[in-house]
């Protein structure tokens, strides 16, 4: 019995110790910050700092937007894993709340590996700053999206505003907030490991720059890349074929634009650095990792699009991404692919804690050991060029977007057209891959794929669908719409009427009605001479009724005179909040210009009031257009030793295909150089991989069997050519916004 409670004891003691040996992580996140348009060229401490570490030359992020792609990082999942599809829906939402905000690295690091952890910064689009999220010890969250003067921000559990000061800088703050963190937790946690991640709102707008860096780069053009204002593209997109080249105006644009980007990133260069110097002073360099990375890219002129995200091109897709700490390579750079759902995986791993199944990541700390060997690299540019490892994935998933009821009616439509020429059985074997097809039937699914008596698969309509769809006729939705107003009404009513008919009925009335009955034989004899009160019909005096004829009998009373509340008032309530709904709604933003409008496509009027500080846009207003509803999109992005392709199929049916080896700069389209089986090959990867979970994300396929002809597209050469015009881009030139 002794001898089990000493080895007991002995095997907690060694625990403890191996989880207070855990390394420190700090993890700097940037806003919107570009791998292409040269913007790590100007933050020299940075590189600096990170030549002691790797760089990956092939970091990607799965989703080229702010709230999908934040809440990958965080939870080591797909977009179509977590449901935060776009900047709107569900960012910060019930569900992710309830489900996946609960499984962060954060969650994992502070319940098993016992790290103290901190968020600083900018956390998700949508957050209201109402809640601590879990798994975080000291959390300072901004409210809502990026600012960098006059925000609130959470500090752990009061919201706290800062006004426009030098000292306010957000990024300032972020620094000084972060390194307090990390000197708190070295001398009053008992060696107890740390998380720190500092999530800076530069380069994203306002684009508000420190006072001391607003006199920098005046004329740096390192933005006009080879696809800058290449334009017409009537091979790409279609908002692409919509956009045309920019105006001298919009040019001068770009440039002022990548100015004041450049300036708020010294900001967070010089970040940096005193966190560096931090850790240096506190004799912890050794034992901690650094890692530096944005949560997606930008663009700024490139293919006419004149600001902006959210396009499936290198300068959306990829990002810096710099690491340094123990056991990692120094001065290497690994050209092995990685996404940023790598990153919650590989700090789980740096803490000791097995990856979630959950997680579609892979901790990037498998191909550290590899590079040990001098043989497994070359010199390259004075650095060290890593080969890449065996084993490891070569493909990602880039997606935006999701298929709402509108666009699987446009899908289907674009199917039928491609499908013509395949038989019955053959159009239900596509129809039944679809995601809305499989599974149990739900109140959501009206149809779902089985297979009959003979084995083969059909489509059925789900039990007692009929009583459900009817719901959703117009018609229906119209009279449910009136009768949810009409019993709004009702219920008000009858909530007033209970509430004056229990009042009316307690015993403080009937105790009081005698007085009442006086009061009222009073007023009677009594005048109200105040005839600016009259005026405004004001039932109930504040606290009495001055006359000024003589004979007249005056009386004065309170507000707690009469114990039942007025109906009147209680409908005032009603219609207070009805103003109120109407004052929010005008405040909404509007349209500045008429002309700025075009319909199915997110456009854009900036003028000389868009900027507060320096240095300022003093030139005419601009409309520009960045987006469009159809620009959803499922990517295939590949780098290997023999391939450096990105394959994409758009909403509309549209694809796209780009050989980096030939085209660095994605200028031209190369879809028609597919052959019809090697294009039936990477439609069929990818719906493979928009539907993965866990490790069926990264671990590397099987070799496929090859495809026939009569399964790809069912027919001679020469029909194969005319089906696939269908799907090829047009050669027609498209209308552009001028």
């Amino acid at each position: 019995m002794m001898f089990g409670i000493i080895a007991y004891v002995v095997i907690f003691l060694l625990l403890q110790q191996v989880l207070a040996n855990r390394p420190n992580i700090v993890l700097i996140v940037t806003d919107d910050q570009d791998a292409e348009l040269g913007s790590m060229k100007t933050m020299h401490r940075t590189r600096q700092i990170m030549k002691e570490g790797s760089e990956f030359s092939h970091a990607y992020v799965s989703t080229p937007m702010c709230c999908p792609s934040r809440s990958s990082f965080l939870t080591g999942m797909y977009v179509h894993n977590h449901n935060v599809y776009t900047n709107n829906d569900n960012c910060t939402g019930t569900e992710w709340r309830q489900i996946h905000e609960k499984k962060t690295f954060a969650t994992y690091l502070q319940d098993v590996a016992n790290y103290r952890t901190s968020y600083i910064g900018k956390y998700l689009n949508k957050y209201l700053g109402n809640y601590t999220p879990p798994g975080w010890d000291n959390w300072m969250g901004l409210y809502k999206n990026s600012k960098f003067y006059n925000y609130k921000v959470r500090r752990n559990g009061s919201l706290v505003h800062y006004g426009s000061e030098e000292s306010d800088y957000f990024t300032d703050v972020i620094k000084r907030e972060t390194i307090s963190f990390i000197k708190d937790s070295v001398r009053n946690s008992n060696k107890q490991p740390f998380l720190a991640v500092a999530a800076v709102p530069a380069p994203h707008g306002p684009e508000d720059a420190a006072e001391r860096h607003r006199h920098m780069f005046a004329n740096n053009t390192d933005h006009h890349t080879a696809a800058w204002n290449y334009a017409p593209n009537p091979d790409k997109q279609w908002i692409l074929q919509y956009v045309g080249k920019m105006k001298p105006i919009q040019k001068s644009f770009t440039n002022t634009l990548q100015r004041k980007r450049l300036q708020t990133l010294q900001s967070v260069d010089e970040l940096v650095k005193e966190i560096y110097d931090t850790l240096v002073q506190l004799n912890i360099l050794d034992e901690t990792y650094i890692i530096y990375t944005s949560d997606h890219g930008y663009h700024l002129g490139q293919f006419g699009l004149l600001k902006g995200k959210a396009m499936p091109y290198e300068f959306d897709i990829r990002v810096p991404f710099y690491i340094r700490g123990p056991g990692v390579p120094t001065n290497s750079i690994f050209e092995d692919i990685i996404v940023n759902e790598d990153i919650a995986p590989t700090l789980l791993d740096i803490g000791g804690v097995e990856t979630p199944s959950g997680m579609d990541g892979r901790s990037i700390l498998h191909l550290f050991a590899k590079a040990k060997a001098k043989a497994n690299y070359i010199k390259k540019d004075g650095r060290n060029a890593v080969k890449r490892k065996n084993g490891w994935r070569h493909t990602i998933l880039i997606e935006r977007g999701k298929l709402t009821d509108k666009n699987r009616g446009l899908r289907d439509k674009l199917e039928a057209k491609k499908n013509l020429y395949l038989s019955k059985k053959e159009r239900k074997k596509v129809v039944c891959k679809r995601l809305e097809y499989n599974g149990p039937c739900t109140t959501n699914r009206g149809f779902r794929c089985v297979k009959d008596q003979f084995g083969e698969l059909t489509v059925e309509r789900c039990p007692n669908f009929s009583e459900i769809s009817n719901c959703l006729l117009r018609k229906c939705k119209k009279h449910k719409l009136i009768n949810k107003r009409l019993l709004r009404i009702i219920r008000t009513n009858v909530r007033d009427f209970k509430r004056i008919v229990n009042e009316t009925n307690s015993q403080a009335f009937k105790e009081n009605q005698e007085k009442f009955q006086k009061k009222l034989m009073a007023m009677a004899k009594t005048c109200n001479c105040n005839r600016k009160r009259r005026k405004t019909r004001s039932i109930r005096p504040k606290r009495r009724i001055e006359c000024d004829e003589k004979g007249m009998k005056c009386f004065e009373h309170d507000r707690e005179h009469w114990k039942t509340e007025p109906l009147w008032k209680i409908r005032t309530r009603r219609s207070s909040r009805i103003r109120q709904h109407r004052k929010r709604k005008r405040k909404l933003p509007r349209r500045q210009h008429p002309s700025c409008t075009v319909t199915g496509v997110e456009c854009h009027y900036m003028d000389n009031k868009h900027w507060t500080t320096a240095p300022f846009w003093n030139l005419d207003p601009i409309c520009f257009c960045s987006n469009a509803n159809n620009n959803t999109y499922w990517c295939l992005r590949t780098v290997n030793d023999t391939h450096n392709f990105l394959f994409c199929e758009f909403i509309t049916g549209f694809y796209s295909y780009y050989d980096f080896q030939k085209d660095p700069h994605q200028l031209v389209n190369a879809i028609r150089n597919l052959t019809p089986s090697r294009l039936q090959q990477l439609i069929e990867s990818l719906e493979s991989l928009k539907a993965c979970r866990g490790v069926e994300c990264w671990r590397r396929e099987r070799r496929r069997k090859k495809i026939s002809m009569k399964r790809v597209l069912n027919g001679r050469r020469l029909t194969n050519y005319h089906r696939l015009d269908s799907i090829l881009p047009s050669r027609r030139r498209s209308s552009r916004l001028t």
